[in-house]
């Protein structure tokens, strides 16, 4: 039976996944810094009588978690009877079907948790690692992180 997974563990899906990561929360930081901008203008033009043009919102751009770049991989799971010579009957097929669909949701699950717990220790490290880090992968994808191993 064929097990496709969906993995974001590989080294490219998480040197993709810090940086785009880290772009994503200096979006929602600048975001929030132009909130509260925005709310501390609007209040001073509410007391001054509103006179004058009306401080403009600033508008949010779609700033959801950061979605993992995946890589599907496939595996076989094989069931043996071990050496009895029958057929699995169809509530026995089931059952396995229905316990490999709950394996790969906790796996993938998993990986997903994973991945945030090592982006965001990446991003909690040392600024200079990190901009090191960052300068690297966008010149040379496929070996920055045997750098910094």
């Amino acid at each position: 039976m064929k097990f496709n997974l969906k993995t974001c563990l590989f080294i490219k899906n998480i040197d993709e996944s810090i940086v785009e990561t880290k772009h994503m929360n200096e979006k929602r930081h600048a975001y929030e810094e132009a909130r509260r901008q925005y709310e501390t203008t609007y209040k001073e033009w509410e007391d001054n009588g509103k006179q004058g043009d009306e401080p403009e919102e600033p508008h949010a751009e779609k700033l959801d978690k950061v979605t993992y770049n995946l890589t599907n991989v496939q595996y076989a799971i094989v069931v043996d009877t071990l050496g009895q010579d029958r057929t699995l009957t169809f509530n026995q097929r089931k059952y396995i079907f229905k316990i490999v669909k709950h394996m790969k949701n906790v796996h993938e699950f998993q990986e997903n948790d994973g991945m945030a717990n090592i982006v965001n220790l990446v991003l909690e490290q040392d600024p200079q690692l990190l901009k090191d880090f960052e300068s690297d992968y966008k010149n040379n994808k496929d070996r920055v992180l045997d750098k910094y191993d």
